[in-house]
């Protein structure tokens, strides 16, 4: 009920929707993703990743400017990469001012709270059982 995963592809960031937290990459700062438990979008921040899809058969939902259509992993995969942008190559000193392109967590705190609840009330049923 709580896990509605999604990706939003809009022209100017990837947004992706966990149960955990919305994380809005623009895409300069998006470097790959991978596929080996779920998708787990690489970025150019350090150590902090984004992964959802916990198997390759996961529910999943890919907006974009055409519309919201149901994906598979592999699917989203292939269409977040084919948005990657290339690396240009730089021919001489970088530019004077450089201005950051944001990367943004945003934590789902009722649906955690949530989440905790419905495991402290579980495990007190199981206790009592």
């Amino acid at each position: 009920m709580l896990w509605r995963p999604r990706l939003e592809l809009t022209p100017d960031a990837l947004v992706v929707v966990d149960v955990r937290r919305t994380s809005t990459y623009a895409w300069p700062r998006v470097t790959g993703i991978r596929t080996k438990y779920g998708i787990e979008v690489q970025s150019t921040e350090p150590d902090r990743r984004t992964w959802i899809a916990p198997r390759p058969t996961a529910r999943l939902r890919i907006d974009r400017p055409g519309g919201s259509v149901p994906a598979t992993v592999d699917a989203v995969a292939a269409e977040v990469l084919a948005r990657v942008p290339v690396v240009a190559v730089q021919d001489g000193p970088p530019p004077a001012t450089v201005a950051a392109l944001p990367i943004v967590h945003r934590a789902h705190g009722w649906s955690i709270l949530a989440m905790v609840v419905l495991g402290v009330a579980a495990s007190l049923a199981a206790a009592r059982l």
